[in-house]
């Protein structure tokens, strides 16, 4: 049998044995001998071990003597004298066996003098040289390398605790330093097996230790928290060796396409989503108990290594409270025996700006209090009064909230809060557990009452400032996602929540029915600025109804800027900041003036026009505007803006009488996008060519107003962005997407190449299509929704089935909602009249065919 049929029968018997029950500790260990006795082999069958002076060592995870199924082979051989041709030679053939072994190998080859040189500069090195073993060849070198590493003068204690330190912040970082990401790297995450593994390692330089059982006789963690963390690592492990078995490769990253699998071989076994559910709540559950022992004990390092404990000035702040430094400590292990104590730490930590953290005696006996209580904090009437204090404190929002969330003591305080703890939201809007997503949102309404973010959101950070009640906002935050998980609507079970809630903590039924409405309302203004032509006063007269007072504007407008921008990292762009400005601003001069006042189209249209006219070129003889202008129907000067206007007259005076299509791409002052402007004929594909010859270069159409004007010419507007959120930069990318389309216009044919593939997450998603019709204000107009999958090519798709039917469309608002498409369309026929029902029925059946991409719909 080959060594490559040997491997896979160890990786066939591996992922047998653990169905049938055995420990995963124990199959890690067995791949790294099996991997021991292979190596050793080709090492004997190529004379190797016939060479003096050379060495074959294990370093990194597989030095510790773990390996799960498809983990990389770290070596290291090391020789003490300068290799042979002819041991080069073999040592090639060995490396190149490895590979067709089709093992992950990590290899170098050096002597013990440029190991200790480069694992003095670099800790990554140091690190791996620590877990080093022996598997074949001349004991001498590697004696010798192994003693170097074990003195205190390869890396001191302290030094070498803070460069792992400095290491774990770096990673951690690179995570967005939160555990809570839908699709976590178990081993690299925070919370992940790397932060046990730098625990190990810290505590196998200072003490010489291998086992993590060492530190409860060095007195750093008590039996019970050692036995924890045992645990965590074990269930870690379990993740991750079932992952590699279910991909077939390393694979640490728990991704959407692999949950269910994971989540059966782990023996979860429920219907759809439930499975996935539980396994991921125990995953969240664990990353969180590590974070807390990692930073407990990293700390207690601190205090050992650096000696930050007994240097550190001590501040008495009461009976049961001290900061130490700049973290807060008890003053006896019974603190929180008294309840209200939990929530005095946070009203400290609020007090103190200098505070940044809480000691690692504090988070233990924070630990084992909050198992041992018989209820929930909210329950407690004191409890209460000193929740709503913190509240109402002007730091309290920040980091006393961000401990609360950290260490567990907000699903402590209330049960609706710990239902949410771990929860999976299974769509690529959000990148968070609804908790950690909850959580940021209360983190960037906090960053809007500090000046040091005045830069990033004036507008919205100036409304801020005008909310007379910020912690009734604050209130909302927290529950505006609570009621996720239980089935029906989350927004109204939610309000009624925060209604009970408030009621129980002494607030007034105003201030509850306030923050009942923003939990109840939290998407409105979301859902009306994205998919709705606010540049339409009817519909900014509707919203602004909807809202009713100038006050309940600003809330809601602030909690949707701090609820977008928590969703996902990648979500939040200028386009969107730039809608919701507009709509706040048209909706409170609505309310301030008066919704009849804000319908007043030909005032709108007049104000339109004199700002247009301030902004553009004295150069431009008035009588030539006027000219145009009166070729222009009413409806283009209230859907444009008055900077829109100025635009498009200098640019179709300058294009005179001249035939060809009017492009021009230029940016939206303060909407940080790209608008497409085309002035031609009007022709029926005008749509289709455009989105189709948009889509292949790769732009996102955000938003189009396709208007005719009085002579048969067309002014589309297209809004439109980069992949990545940004308007298209350089006069290069300008001219590249200009001249495609001229090209496409010119010989009236779209570039029909073939479609992208859908992306890996999207394969994981499944959308059922639904096209809804929807009243219009205007009776020859038909207004469409439709959600789907957002496949690559879909508009184009859509704009060429309108073409077939002989539809006029008048404006598009597209959304894209993480995988979902949500885009409305106004439609009319050829002749300018509404869609009947036969047309209607038609239609729906066409776009449902056609977004689900099946053929077995027959549409007649």
């Amino acid at each position: 049998m080959t060594f490559r049929a040997l491997h896979e029968q160890c990786l066939e018997w591996l992922s047998s044995q653990y169905h049938r029950g055995t420990s995963v500790i124990h199959l890690v260990k067995a791949r790294s001998r099996f991997i021991d006795q292979l190596l050793t082999q080709l090492w004997w069958q190529l004379d190797l071990h016939e060479v003096s002076d050379l060495s074959l060592v294990a370093v990194g995870g597989y030095g510790r003597g773990e390996l799960h199924p498809h983990s990389d082979v770290d070596l290291l051989i090391l020789s003490q004298r300068p290799i042979s041709a002819d041991t080069e030679s073999k040592l090639s053939q060995f490396i190149t066996n490895l590979w067709d072994i089709r093992l992950e190998v990590g290899h170098s080859v050096r002597s013990v003098k440029e190991c200790l040189s480069l694992g003095k500069e670099d800790i990554t090195i140091a690190t791996n040289l620590m877990e080093s073993r022996l598997i074949s060849g001349d004991e001498v070198p590697y004696q010798l390398l192994e003693k170097e590493v074990k003195s205190q003068k390869f890396w001191p204690s302290d030094t070498f605790f803070q460069a792992k330190m400095a290491e774990q912040v770096a990673r951690h970082e690179q995570y967005h330093d939160t555990a809570y990401n839908l699709e976590p790297n178990v081993k690299a995450n925070p919370g992940g097996l790397r932060d046990i593994q730098n625990i190990g390692w810290v505590v196998k330089n200072h003490f010489g230790a291998d086992e993590l059982s060492q530190l409860v006789e060095h007195g750093f963690l008590t039996v019970d928290e050692h036995d924890e963390l045992e645990q965590c690592q074990k269930f870690l492990w379990q993740v991750r060796f079932v992952l590699h078995t279910v991909t077939k490769r390393a694979e640490d990253r728990l991704l959407f396409d692999y949950q269910a699998e994971v989540a059966r071989g782990l023996g979860y076994c429920d219907e759809g989503n439930l499975a996935v559910e539980k396994m991921m709540k125990r995953l969240y559950q664990t990353i969180r108990r590590v974070i807390e022992l990692n930073q407990m004990l990293l700390q207690l390092f601190a205090d050992a290594f650096l000696d930050t404990y007994y240097s550190a000035e001590v501040t008495e702040l009461d009976n049961d409270f001290l900061m130490r430094g700049n973290n807060i400590g008890l003053r006896h292990p019974n603190v929180f025996d008294t309840p209200a104590n939990f929530i005095r730490l946070l009203l400290h930590i609020a007090d103190h700006r200098n505070v940044t953290g809480v000691s690692a005696h504090a988070i233990r006996r924070l630990r084992v209090s909050r198992r041992q209580l018989r209820g929930y904090l909210q329950d407690v009437s004191q409890c209460r009064e000193l929740f709503v204090r913190l509240m109402r404190h002007p730091r309290g929002p920040g980091r006393p909230i961000a401990i609360m969330h950290r260490h567990g003591i907000l699903a402590a305080y209330m049960p609706a809060w710990e239902n949410i703890v771990g929860q999976m939201q299974f769509d690529l809007f959000h990148a968070f557990t609804v908790d950690e997503h909850t959580y940021r949102v209360t983190k960037n309404l906090y960053r809007l009452t500090r000046s040091e973010f005045a830069e990033q959101f004036p507008h919205v950070r100036g409304v801020m400032a005008q909310i007379e009640e910020p912690d009734l906002l604050f209130l909302a935050a927290l529950f505006h996602d609570i009621a996720k998980g239980r089935g029906g609507d989350h927004s109204e079970l939610g309000a009624v929540d925060a209604v009970e809630f408030c009621k129980h903590h002494g607030y007034s039924k105003e201030q509850g029915e306030l923050v009942a409405w923003l939990v109840e309302k939290h998407l409105l203004m979301s859902v009306t600025a994205q998919k709705r032509d606010i540049q339409d006063p009817q519909v900014v007269s509707t919203f602004a109804q909807k809202i009713a007072s100038p006050e309940r504007l600003k809330y809601l407008y602030c909690l949707t800027i701090a609820d977008i921008r928590a969703t996902n990292d990648n979500l939040w762009n200028g386009w969107k900041g730039a809608l919701l400005r507009e709509l706040y601003k048209s909706t409170y001069n609505a309310l301030v003036e008066g919704v009849e006042q804000n319908l007043d189209i030909a005032s709108h249209i007049e104000f339109t026009q004199s700002k247009a006219l301030e902004l553009l070129d004295q150069s431009i003889e008035r009588e030539q505007i006027d000219l145009l202008w009166q070729r222009f129907k009413p409806e283009y000067f209230v859907r444009h803006t008055p900077e829109q206007v100025a635009w498009h007259t200098m640019r179709i005076i300058a294009h005179g009488d001249n035939s060809e299509p009017l492009l021009a791409l230029s940016e939206i002052a303060n909407r940080d996008s790209s608008e497409l402007f085309i002035y031609t004929r009007d022709k029926a594909n005008l749509f289709l060519h455009t989105v189709n010859v948009l889509d292949r270069k790769n732009l996102d159409v955000y938003d189009a107003q396709i208007l005719n004007t009085k002579d048969g010419m067309t002014m589309d507007t297209f809004v439109v962005l980069e992949r990545d959120g940004k308007p298209l930069a350089g006069q290069a990318r300008i001219d590249e997407v200009t001249t495609a389309l001229a090209q496409s216009l010119k010989n009236d044919q779209s570039d029909n190449g073939p479609a992208p593939k859908l992306s890996r997450q999207l394969k994981n998603f499944h959308i059922q299509p639904k096209v809804k019709f929807i009243p219009s204000e205007k009776p020859n107009r038909t207004m469409l929704e439709l959600v789907a999958l957002d496949r690559p090519g879909l508009l184009a798709d859509v704009a060429t089935l309108f073409h077939d039917m002989e539809l006029s469309l008048h404006s598009a608002k597209i959304s894209t909602v993480g995988e979902r498409a949500e885009d409305f369309f106004s439609l009319s026929t050829k002749l300018g009249e509404a869609l009947d029902e036969q047309t209607k029925e038609l239609l729906q059946c066409r776009l449902m065919k056609e977004a689900s991409l099946q053929d077995s719909a027959v549409c007649s």
